[in-house]
Order: C-alpha cells, then structure tokens, then sequence
C-alpha cells in the first residue's frame, strides 16, 4: 500500500480532515480571518491632564490601546473634555493616520 494511502487512512482513523487532492490544491482559495474587534478604553481627566488611560479588558490589542491613549492626550491638551468632543477628536485624528503598510 503507498504511504499516501497510510496517511490518509491514518488521519481518517484520528478523526482529522484528510488532506487536499492536487485538484483541490490548483483550484481552490480558502481565506481565514476575523473582524477586528472594537477597541475599548477608560480614561480619567484631573483638569485638563489625561491623568489615567487604559484597556477596558485584558483582551484588547495593547497597540491599538497604546495608539488610542496617545491621541487622546494630543487631544486633551488640545482642550478637549466632553465625552462627545474627546470622540470626535480621536476619530478625526485616527481617520487621518495613515493605514499600515503604507
């Protein structure tokens, strides 16, 4: 029996998926990924000082947390102090910082 064979029938009997045909493989694109999630923060203003800036929850992308306190205090020390006006503020300023990769 060929060792293709042995494989397929091995990973049959282990439950797994068996691998692709070369058909398969020339005409076939299978594309994984996951909507990038909504990125919360609390923040704390003493005046007019970000005195505290932070992820809401352990699983929050540290950078993108890091990138959205830093344009929270530019925005701060712009004047900004409303909930509403920080908001506009920070999508204002992310929405021209240029994409990654370009």
């Amino acid at each position: 029996m060929p060792a293709e064979t042995l494989l397929i029938m091995a990973m049959a009997s282990a439950g797994l998926p068996s691998p692709p045909s070369a058909l398969q493989e020339q005409s076939e694109i299978i594309v994984t990924g996951a909507r990038p999630l909504a990125t919360k923060i609390d923040y704390r203003l003493r005046g007019a000082a970000l005195v505290y800036c932070g992820a809401r929850d352990r699983q929050q992308n540290a950078s993108a947390v890091a990138t959205i306190c830093t344009i929270l205090d530019t925005c701060v020390r712009g004047g900004a102090r409303s909930q509403q006006a920080l908001s506009a503020c920070v999508e204002d300023r992310r929405a021209r910082r240029p994409s990654p990769g370009k």
